[in-house]
């Protein structure tokens, strides 16, 4: 399945733990790939090289981006509406 992923979102993590850390490089060479983290993470991404052409670093921590990244989509609103109903803890209360 990755190998036909349109866009790979790699989320709040260290990718120091394997396998997951290796299914990065698991898409296809010409799919995006968009790290939201606090740092910059993972050997095999080329955000600071002039040839890169796919992946792109978001340097936030994960709430905030998935809020920001629905607020861009034009999804907020149904966004806000899952976390309320799925779970008493409002994941995005604090934002």
């Amino acid at each position: 399945d990755f190998r036909e992923c349109d866009l790979l979102i790699i989320m709040g993590t260290s990718l120091k733990v394997y396998p997951f850390a290796g299914l990065v490089d698991a898409a296809a060479p010409t799919c995006p790939r968009l790290l939201i983290n606090r740092e910059k993470v993972g050997a095999s991404f080329a955000f600071d090289s002039p040839q890169n052409r796919r992946d792109v670093f978001h340097g936030s921590d994960c709430d905030t981006a998935v809020l920001e990244l629905c607020r861009l989509l034009g999804w907020e609103d149904e966004f806000q509406k899952y976390c309320q109903a799925g779970s008493p803890a409002n994941p995005t209360a604090n934002l």
